[in-house]
C-alpha cells in the first residue's frame, strides 16, 4: 500500500493506494500555514490540528506541524476513498 503526494504547480494533491486522486483535495503552503482545500468536512482525528477558515472556505494548520499531520491526513484520505 503506497500513498503519494503529487506536486503540481505548488499544490500537493492527495492520492491513495489505487493511484486515484482524492477528488479536489489539495494541501498547500500559504503564509506560514498549511491550507487544506476541497473538503466539505474535516476527517476524524484532525480536528485538533486544523481549523476552518471561512475567508477561504478551507482548513488551516500551522505549517510546522506538517511532519505530524501528513501521515494522519493521508490515512484519512485512504479511508474516505475506499
Amino acid at each position: 500500500m503506497t500513498r503519494d503526494l503529487v506536486d503540481t504547480a505548488g499544490y500537493y494533491q492527495l492520492s491513495h493506494s489505487n493511484g486515484r486522486l482524492a477528488d479536489g483535495c489539495r494541501l498547500r503552503f500559504d503564509r506560514g500555514t498549511l491550507l487544506l482545500e476541497g473538503m466539505n468536512r474535516l476527517p476524524p482525528g484532525l480536528e485538533e490540528d486544523f481549523r476552518h477558515d471561512p475567508r477561504v472556505d478551507a482548513y488551516r494548520a500551522p505549517a510546522y506541524r506538517y511532519p505530524r499531520l501528513i501521515g494522519k491526513l493521508l490515512q484519512a484520505i485512504e479511508e474516505i476513498c475506499q
